[in-house]
């Protein structure tokens, strides 16, 4: 085994970058990270989602909410497609699809609230005429980024398939 390489349970190996459990802080160091741009935006629009979709362009209305399933249990709302909660495993087979705001179009459009009331504030990571990368506000893990198109509404991946070779293009520009 190399210095860079640890064996973790069951006798699996692998790379001491990729293994969080056990960290101390003066290893801090020698972890990857991704660096927080240092931008503060005040939000553009003092409201929230709600707000917006009563005054927007009706072409807009499908980009500003989601179809999810709201976890009973733990509250998480959920993809539509879900059949079980990505946070706590909870099933969602009966479970009505509903509406949540589009987190993403508030970044995009600068709004200022979660009609839950928390701020819709961006830890951006990287921003180019073409994307934005920035952390996810429900993650699942301790590094979780999110990378948007500002210039496509791509409410699911499957719409990529549609147009093979522009999707494959959009991705390499994401990546």
């Amino acid at each position: 085994m190399s210095a860079g390489t640890m064996q973790v349970s069951n006798g699996v190996v692998m790379l001491r970058t990729q293994y969080l459990a056990g960290f101390k802080e003066e290893s801090k160091a020698s972890y990857p990270t991704v660096p927080r741009l240092d931008v503060n935006c005040p939000a553009t629009i003092d409201g929230s989602i709600e707000n917006v979709s009563k005054t927007c362009d009706a072409s807009l209305l499908p980009a500003l909410f989601n179809d999810v399933k709201v976890c009973g249990k733990c509250g998480k709302p959920c993809a539509f497609t879900m059949s079980v909660c990505n946070s706590c495993g909870t099933s969602l087979a009966d479970v009505e699809i509903s509406k949540s705001e589009n987190v993403f179009s508030a970044f995009l459009f600068g709004v200022k609230l979660a009609a839950k009331g928390f701020p819709f504030t961006i830890s951006l990571r990287r921003e180019t005429d073409e994307v934005m990368v920035q952390d996810d506000l429900l993650q699942l893990t301790p590094c979780h980024l999110n990378g948007i198109p500002k210039q496509y509404y791509i409410p699911d991946w499957r719409y990529l398939l549609l147009a093979p070779a522009a999707g494959l293009k959009l991705l390499d520009t994401l990546e």
